[in-house]
């Protein structure tokens, strides 16, 4: 029996000792595996530095900023005209005289004093269907506005003014009480200055009455 007693008290210290040892061997375990945690954790940082430095890193916008336009930029509506080329603006005349007084020979007379880059400037058109009959169209900066008139009143002639177009109507009321004869009627006038008003065409002067029809 006390055999038997002597080798239980072995085995029980034998036990003991071999459970101290794993115990041991597992605190040094996890002493190594916090050990080899905190590198992780300073590679972590590591990269959390990377990463932010990287973000707070704006592109040069200076750069951009100060890069000089393109050189179509640079060139714009200054090199441009202002407005219709004269062979537009005869072209545009024409269509608006068929359009506005119907259809008929009408040329653009040698008289006419166009300029894309005036406030007011005109185009003087001829009918060859109709003896003495003239339109004058207006243009502010090569747009077309309107003509000057209506089509009761007949034109004499038209000439550049420093304010504007200065169109000469045929007093047809003055004429008429004259008793002169047809060739004379372009004695009687009444002269309009046709000016730009900011954003329409406006005139000064006095406008004759329209001739009385039988």
């Amino acid at each position: 029996m006390s055999t038997r007693t002597t080798y239980s008290t072995a085995t029980k210290a034998s036990a003991l000792a071999l459970a101290a040892g794993l115990c041991i061997a597992g605190l040094t375990a996890c002493n190594d595996n916090d050990t080899t945690a905190a590198p992780s954790s300073s590679e972590a940082t590591t990269t959390t530095v990377t990463e932010t430095s990287t973000t707070t890193i704006a592109p040069d916008e200076s750069t951009e900023s100060s890069t000089p336009p393109s050189p179509s930029s640079e060139s714009s509506s200054p090199e441009s005209p202002a407005g219709a080329s004269t062979s537009e603006a005869e072209a545009l005349a024409l269509a608006a005289a068929e359009t506005t007084f119907g259809s008929g020979s009408w040329v653009v007379s040698d008289s006419s004093e166009y300029d894309p880059d005036s406030d007011m400037s005109y185009i003087l058109l001829d009918n060859n269907d109709v003896r003495a009959y003239l339109q004058v169209a207006l243009f502010h900066k090569g747009s077309f506005q309107e003509f000057a008139g209506d089509n009761l009143l007949a034109i004499a002639g038209a000439t550049a003014d420093p304010n504007g177009v200065r169109v000469s109507f045929v007093d047809s009321k003055a004429f008429q009480a004259s008793g002169e004869p047809l060739a004379n009627m372009y004695a009687f006038t009444k002269e309009v200055v046709y000016y730009w008003n900011g954003d329409h065409v406006s005139f000064e002067g006095e406008m004759p009455e329209p001739p009385e029809l039988p």
